[in-house]
């Protein structure tokens, strides 16, 4: 008996195929393994929106901005860590974007830095907007030795202007 799958001519004591390979092959012509969802984006109207999201870029980056700590504690009921993960890596894009140096502020060190906030961000109420906590003024550029030294209150960035790498 010959494979079904008209690519195949391989002799086969299976009834239709002769591997998985050729039935999968078979089957799935003509399915879309991700078909496109050609949907407008609710806020504007007037864009498509993202794939896997409901609303647009612009309008996504615009309520990113406008959440407060209450709103990611619903979007993100797992963990408390991941609702500071979202704020986090908000705050590196800030930081990017406000033209600072990226060096650390105590020491100068350059090559592997991190966005530190003055102000941690659970001492922030609730209904803080994110734009608030990540504000150019409460970030600062820390080495990972000095971001942990002030986290754990051994040093402190009050007054301190970013140096610049040499």
């Amino acid at each position: 008996m010959r494979c079904a799958n008209p690519s195949c001519d391989k002799e086969t004591r299976n009834p239709r195929f002769c591997t998985r390979s050729c039935a999968a092959t078979v089957n799935n012509r003509g399915k879309q393994r991700n078909p496109k969802h050609d949907r407008p984006c609710p806020r504007c109207t007037t864009a498509q929106a993202l794939p896997n999201r409901k609303y647009c870029r612009p309008c996504w980056q615009e309520i990113a901005e406008e959440n407060t700590r209450r709103n990611l504690r619903s979007i993100h009921s797992a963990a408390n860590y991941q609702r500071s993960a979202t704020i986090r890596r908000h705050a590196r894009k800030v930081y990017a974007e406000s033209g600072k140096p990226l060096s650390c502020a105590i020491c100068g060190y350059d090559r592997h830095v991190e966005v530190c906030h003055t102000r941690a961000i659970n001492s922030w109420p609730v209904d803080t907007p994110i734009s608030v906590i990540n504000d150019p003024a409460n970030l600062v550029i820390l080495c990972p030795n000095h971001h942990w030294e002030f986290d754990h209150k051994l040093v402190s960035v009050q007054g301190l202007e970013p140096q610049s790498s040499a």
